[in-house]
């Protein structure tokens, strides 16, 4: 199973229960995300906040290309979320 068939899967089965962030027009539920940044970490005027992870794996054999070892020289898959201010996971992106 490829890597991207993988992560579509986890996003695919949690995305409606864990993953999701408020409608574009649901104002009220974007403050309370403002305000809980504001209370939790002392920052006005954010609702997300965005970080990664490499996920360690191990190296796949049919890759001669290392195409999956990291800066710091071991392999390993790379994970962009944004989570809110109480570092709960909001949006993982995910590219076809």
């Amino acid at each position: 199973m490829t890597t991207r068939r993988v992560v579509h899967a986890i996003v695919a089965h949690f995305k409606d229960h864990v993953i999701s962030l408020p409608k574009k027009d649901d104002l009220a539920a974007w403050s309370r995300m403002e305000q809980l940044f504001q209370k939790k970490k002392g920052l006005s005027g954010f609702c997300l906040a965005i970080d990664g992870v490499h996920t360690p794996i191990l190296q796949p054999p049919d890759d001669p290309w290392k195409s999956y070892i990291n800066r710091k020289g071991y392999a390993s898959l790379a994970f962009q979320v944004m989570v809110d201010a109480e570092a709960s996971i909001r949006y993982v992106p995910t590219y076809s």
